[in-house]
């Protein structure tokens, strides 16, 4: 009667509450493993994902519960317990052969847990890798994988109903890291290539490739790009057999002997009456050509001599197939103008004092033209990086041409137009969110993040263009992010039950603190490079176990939150606080009563704890290097 008197809008949080007094209170040790590897519970807790130890099959298990496991009025536990008593098998589905192999940590559900998004990738033949190849990755030390393929399968039977591949790239699959699902677009990012490719998911259970972000932005920048290109080389050669006639009239204008024609930058001192007396001298004596700059070789193109070629609008069809944008009903995301020191000069050499303006401003345009002056020789910039190094430059101009901000952008433009995407998540079905930074760092573990300078970049696909960028250590971005969360993780909140996930309880209490404290805490420079170093956000990476919501129980986040991912096991007790009742609601899961390592010091030991979404059960696997599998499960009887 409690949650069905509750107001509008307020029936899920009343029924999280209760769970306050429905706790897990029973351990299940030494509960026998599964041959599968574990992967994760679907959103609504329903069905288990697995992978088999080959990594050729798909495993879904449907959960069963305490009351098929233990019938009867039995209220301990048996000693031991099999896996198979708390599930069973629903199918096994085979969808990589050969040499593929499924990735037995990325798992995505699509329409409503209708679909599975799994994904396989074939590593490349040893010593196929070439230094040709190596050199033209974007991104340093990015290994290269033969092809890695997006599986579309249906829940209900496992049937495979789509696929869709990439060749020679790497996609940064564990976790869910490098691709990311926003209602029915999704979005994988090619570590090599610096590629984004936008894909939708259709009702009727297909993959449609929608759109390409990196080297171009618009389907037609290639056409645009070879069109160029003809008019190039059809200037060349009339350039060619014109004998550049204008290069030889200079060289013979400049050796005509001197000219009474003054340089500009030379000031004015003589009177009129010297000025007419020249003037009458000049009548009667033969006036000789003006002397031109030395002649240079002949340009190989119009980039050398900055011959702007008109440039047609693009169409803008791109965004037929994935709708309309339907943007959030929370605020814009406005992030403010960039800190002066926070434009990644602390990476790589120490700062020095920028350059003159001119000798920037040389380097810039040599480098936006993609000439001799550009980054490491590179050739032209295109696409995302041409957008970032635009947005930079717009931004860094406003306090005019001779600016202490863009001489810093001049004398940093080797290193702005050097970075690197490290990952992409979609803000709503318009707007991306990038993480770039300097491509060294790109493959760095997700703790290390943290300790790295990077921008996030805001891009809106509708107007192919940066629309907001700002860096990890923005006051400002945090604050957005503890008072608006359902930004970043929209992806996240399939339900109104999901809604409640919190997914840092860092958070909750910096937010409690700066309510409390006059000055905020986002002042502190390394507090908000750690809050931030979880965005962009991984897709569907919550768990909405009400026992994973910060806003109800207190829990040490260091051993456990709601983000899914095994972690260093501690040899420490999980414990679990009621904020609302401290002292009489809590509850401890304390898995593998027996030695963890098994005698054997130095073994590496990751942990994984899979809560289920709805109900009091948490399944504990402790992986232990050349070791089996421990299983524990934590219940309530």
């Amino acid at each position: 009667m409690q949650t069905q008197a509750a107001r509008s809008g307020a029936a899920v949080a009343r029924v999280r509450r209760l769970y306050e007094n429905v706790v897990p209170n029973t351990m299940a040790c030494r509960v026998e493993p599964p041959e599968e590897h574990i992967c994760k519970f679907v959103p609504s807790g329903e069905y288990l994902v697995c992978f088999g130890n080959m990594q050729h099959d798909l495993v879904v298990y449907r959960y069963t519960g305490w009351d098929a496991a233990c019938p009867g009025e039995r209220s301990e536990p048996p000693e031991c317990l099999t896996f198979n008593r708390f599930f069973q098998l629903a199918y096994r589905s085979t969808l990589a052969h050969g040499a593929e192999a499924l990735c037995k940590d990325f798992c995505l559900a699509a329409h409503g847990e209708k679909y599975l998004i799994v994904a396989s990738s074939t590593a490349a033949a040893p010593g196929s890798t070439t230094a040709a190849e190596a050199a033209d990755a974007r991104v340093p030390g990015t290994p290269l994988v033969a092809s890695t393929t997006i599986h579309l399968v249906r829940l209900a039977d496992g049937q495979q109903l789509d696929q869709y591949t990439i060749t020679d790239d790497f996609v940064h699959l564990a976790h869910n890291s490098g691709v990311y699902l926003y209602e029915d677009l999704l979005a994988v990012l090619a570590m090599r290539s610096q590629e984004v490719h936008l894909l939708q998911v259709l009702e009727r259970g297909r993959l449609v490739w929608v759109q390409r972000l990196g080297r171009h932005c618009w389907d037609d920048d290639a056409m645009l790009l070879a069109n160029q290109a003809e008019a190039e080389r059809r200037w060349q050669r009339e350039q060619e057999a014109a004998g550049h006639v204008g290069i030889v009239a200079c060289e013979r204008g400049s050796d005509a002997g001197p000219s009474h024609v003054r340089p500009h930058h030379e000031s004015n001192r003589q009177d009129v009456e010297n000025r007419r007396a020249r003037s009458d001298l000049d009548q009667r004596v033969p006036r000789a050509e003006a002397p031109h700059a030395p002649a240079s070789p002949a340009p190989a193109s119009r980039e050398q001599l900055r011959l702007d070629a008109p440039r047609a609008a693009p169409a803008r069809t791109t965004l037929a197939l994935a709708g309309p944008p339907r943007l959030a009903p929370a605020p814009t995301l406005q992030l403010p103008d960039l800190l002066p020191g926070g434009d990644l000069s602390a990476v790589g050499q120490p700062a020095a004092e920028p350059a003159a303006e001119e000798g920037g401003a040389a380097a810039g345009a040599g480098g936006a033209r993609g000439g001799e002056g550009g980054p490491s020789g590179r050739g032209l910039i295109e696409g995302l990086t041409h957008r970032i190094l635009a947005y930079l430059y717009l931004e860094r101009s406003r306090g005019g041409p001779r600016s202490d901000e863009l001489r810093r952008f001049y004398y940093y433009f080797e290193k702005y137009a050097g970075l690197a995407v490290w990952k992409v998540q979609f803000l709503d079905r318009d707007h991306l969110l990038f993480s770039v930074g300097p491509g060294d760092a790109a493959l760095l573990r997700s703790s290390d993040v943290s300790s790295q300078a990077y921008f996030l970049a805001v891009y809106a696909r509708g107007a192919g263009r940066v629309v907001d960028l700002h860096d990890n250590r923005s006051g400002a971005l945090l604050a957005l992010y503890l008072r608006w969360p359902q930004l970043f993780y929209a992806a996240c909140v399939q339900s109104p039950w999901a809604a409640f996930a919190t997914p840092l309880p860092a958070a909750v209490a910096a937010r409690a603190h700066a309510e409390r404290q006059p000055s905020p805490l986002w002042s502190q420079p390394q507090m908000v490079k750690r809050l931030l170093a979880g965005v962009p956000t991984t897709a569907q990476a919550l768990c909405a176990s009400p026992y994973l919501d910060a806003n109800l129980f207190a829990f040490d986040d260091k051993l456990i939150s709601a983000v899914q991912r095994p972690r260093p096991y501690a040899e420490q007790l999980l414990k679990f606080v009621s904020r609302a009742h401290p002292e009489r609601s809590r509850f401890k899961v304390q898995p593998f009563f027996v030695e963890a390592a098994n005698g054997r010091p130095g073994s590496k030991q990751v942990v994984a704890y899979h809560f289920h979404p709805v109900l009091p059960f948490v399944l504990c696997l402790l992986h232990t290097q050349q070791q089996p599998l421990q299983v524990c499960i934590a219940l309530r009887t």
